[in-house]
Formats: structure tokens, C-alpha cells, sequence
């Protein structure tokens, strides 16, 4: 369970990336 939304935190940390870089370009 703990793996799992370790797992969600960094899908969401990725996400955010894409976006900042999308808005950057």
C-alpha cells in the first residue's frame, strides 16, 4: 500500500514536469 502511493506521488511529479515544460515551450 505505502509502495503504491509513493508510486502516485512520483506519477504526479512527472506530470507536472510535462506541464511546466509544455508552458515553457
Amino acid at each position: 500500500m505505502n509502495k503504491y502511493n509513493g508510486n502516485k506521488k512520483a506519477w504526479l511529479g512527472i506530470i507536472l514536469i510535462i506541464i511546466t515544460l509544455m508552458i515553457w515551450t
